[in-house]
């Protein structure tokens, strides 16, 4: 993989976490939402497959 392709690819991925965060902040209502953000952050950032 390329300079460009890495940064490509990096740049997706906290766009697609940069949405998902404005998407979970108007939808998440309860508490135990509000307690499982830490948990559901770490696992979307340790995916192996975006490990570089």
């Amino acid at each position: 993989m390329d300079d460009e392709q890495l940064k490509e690819m990096i740049k997706s991925k906290f766009d697609e976490l940069r949405q998902w965060w404005k998407d979970w902040n108007y939808s998440a209502t309860a508490e135990e939402q509000l307690a499982q953000l830490p948990n559901a952050v770490d696992k979307f950032i340790l995916q192996e497959e975006y490990a570089v």
